[in-house]
């Protein structure tokens, strides 16, 4: 939001159903509950006098939930449905909320925990957690250990950002 002319320290922005923070010289709007729009009216502090700027109709669209991804250490993003992952991959691996491609959105998400399921093929699966977006050493370790054909599973993806949530769905995942 900007006003030519005037510095951006002088404006203030409302809006019936929302509420702004700035940041820097970038205003961050967080519309409540489930407006399908709303209006956002700017006035600035000219000379010790308030003047109303104008104002403008904005249509409000939810956020999509992210995707969860494995981010391999080259910085390719690795889906289940690229099919199957080498034991070496994994090593300086993190697992990323991110919107795909097909999104025409940039929102920063944070994975803040999830748990790698490692079949056991008899129908069990042994359960190992993970306290970041960063697999343990513990995860490593029984990766390392499993043999091809293996099929892993993350799950309980919690993470926070611009639609923070949990339990993102990632398809399981057979070894190489």
């Amino acid at each position: 939001i900007a006003v030519p002319g005037i510095s951006s320290s002088k404006l203030s922005v409302s809006a019936a159903g929302a509420s702004f923070t700035k940041n820097g010289d970038k205003w961050i709007c967080k519309v409540d509950g489930s407006a399908s729009e709303i209006t956002i009216s700017v006035s600035a502090n000219v000379d010790g006098r308030t003047s109303s700027m104008g104002s403008k109709v904005f249509r409000v669209r939810t956020l999509p939930t992210p995707t969860a991804f494995i981010k391999l250490s080259t910085g390719d993003l690795w889906s289940a449905d690229k099919g199957g992952m080498k034991k070496a991959q994994f090593e300086g691996a993190s697992v990323v909320a991110e919107y795909g491609e097909s999104e025409n959105l940039k929102a920063n998400f944070t994975v803040t925990s999830f748990q790698l399921s490692v079949s056991d093929g008899r129908g069990g699966y042994t359960k190992l957690g993970s306290n970041g977006n960063k697999f343990s050493d513990a995860q490593l370790k029984q990766i390392r250990a499993m043999k091809a054909g293996t099929v892993i599973s993350l799950s309980n993806i919690q993470y926070t950002g611009a639609k923070s949530g949990k339990n993102l769905p990632f398809a399981p995942v057979t070894l190489k």
